[in-house]
């Protein structure tokens, strides 16, 4: 009915327009508009056809006329102040969102799009008035502080614009951007041991939240204060050891200052508290592949391995490294390692018979499935894996000509663990 009776309205409209009866169109859309209130299709379409007409004041009053019906839509608003901005009207434009603001008092739009008009007017004592208000109703209404602290900056109100970031940080403690501004504005009067306490108080408060080091790691490499950078990042591990964010910081930082083997020494510090978690290992295993340590590689890995004997995933990644460093035999010891330390886990005898495979060692590859069937004989998965090796046994015997067709089989059915 809604849908209907929009385009009811609108032919009709078009009709009386093409005849040239401006009187009736008019007449027309008023009815469209009070048979639904609160469409505001019908209101544009009046709007758009009164400009059309030259009657801008109605155009306007058109619009006035819809914000009387929809006092809380802030699109009807918007389309006044759009065709204000049209004819020059600026102070009325001001004057629109200000209406707005008194019967939508809590509403942060409507504060955002009079800031924005008072901004190209360069109005600077009325956007701070504006961004006071709304910050007093609403605490959450975090981006007036931008506004308010840009207002400041334009009127050279440097001390203002620090009360304002400490105000800004009292009501959001936990936000540390803004104590990024603040330091900055801090910075910009010469006080800056007051700026590195600002960031000293947000990290103090907030010892899990990697964003206040960061912040203060940012503010003092500014000042190529680069000691007291890593002390920032040391701060940031000593209370957060498990949190590998906080030693990739300081890796990073380390390493742009060409410290490779205090970043090397981090990453072994961070082995030492999460023994078991593997991305510490990672990390290191990443700097030394960039740095070309391939040996340092292997080490770390055997590690890893050392401190989690029943863990296949640490086997991959030696194994994986030692691929791409074309040590193919040591590939098959390390499994062989794995399997004699797991004789009860099928991963590690699964990746040491694919080995076997890749390198057209069949017959032992079914070895491998034998000796974890003599030690698991009610895990019946693994004769899958052996039925698998079997067939394509056969089929390397029978069809040895046709080295396509082994290949095709031995991708498409082995590697399906």
């Amino acid at each position: 009915m809604y849908q209907d009776s929009r385009i009811f309205f609108y032919q009709l409209f078009t009709q009386l327009q093409t005849q040239g009866l401006q009187k009736q169109a008019i007449k027309c859309l008023n009815k469209a508009i009070k048979f639904k209130q609160t469409d505001i299709y019908n209101y544009g379409l009046k709007s758009m056809y009164l400009e059309q007409i030259g009657l801008i004041q109605e155009s306007i009053d058109c619009w006035d006329q819809g914000i009387e019906n929809n006092k809380h839509n802030i699109l009807f608003y918007i389309e006044k102040a759009k065709t204000l901005q049209k004819y020059g009207k600026l102070n009325e434009i001001i004057q629109c969102w200000d209406q707005g603001i008194n019967i939508n008092c809590k509403d942060s739009n409507f504060y955002r799009e009079i800031i924005k008009a008072l901004q190209k007017q360069n109005r600077f004592e009325e956007i701070i008035k504006y961004c006071d208000k709304i910050i007093q109703l609403n605490s959450q209404a975090m981006e007036f502080y931008n506004d308010k602290a840009w207002a400041l900056k334009q009127l050279k109100r440097f001390d203002k614009v620090v009360d304002c970031w400490a105000e800004a940080i009292e009501n959001h403690q936990s936000y540390a951007p803004f104590l990024s501004q603040l330091a900055k504005a801090l910075q910009r009067l010469n006080r800056i041991e007051e700026a590195i306490q600002i960031f000293n108080q947000g990290i103090l408060k907030n010892k899990h939240n990697i964003n206040f080091y960061f912040e203060k790691a940012l503010f003092l490499t500014q000042l190529q204060r680069f000691t007291e950078v890593l002390e920032c990042w040391d701060q940031g591990i000593e209370n957060n050891i498990q949190i590998i964010d906080f030693y990739d910081e300081k890796s990073k930082f380390l390493v742009e200052q060409g410290l490779i083997e205090q970043a090397l020494e981090l990453w072994d510090l961070g082995i030492s508290y999460n023994k078991h978690n593997i991305s510490f290992y990672y990390f290191k295993t990443s700097l030394l592949d960039d740095l070309e340590m391939n040996d340092e590689v292997i080490q770390c890995w055997n590690k890893g391995i050392e401190f989690n004997k029943s863990d296949v995933s640490f086997y991959r990644e030696k194994t994986n490294a030692l691929f791409k460093q074309d040590r193919f035999s040591e590939i098959l010891e390390c499994w062989d390692e794995g399997t004699k330390l797991n004789r009860n886990n099928q991963n590690f005898f699964f990746y040491k018979a694919q080995t076997l495979s890749q390198n057209e060692r069949l017959e032992q590859a079914l070895s491998c499935w034998d000796q974890f069937c003599s030690q698991n004989l009610e895990d019946i998965d693994h004769y899958q894996q052996k039925g698998k090796l079997l067939l394509l046994q056969f089929i390397s015997q029978h069809f040895n000509q046709n080295e396509e067709l082994q290949k095709s089989y031995f991708l498409s059915t082995f590697f399906r663990k």
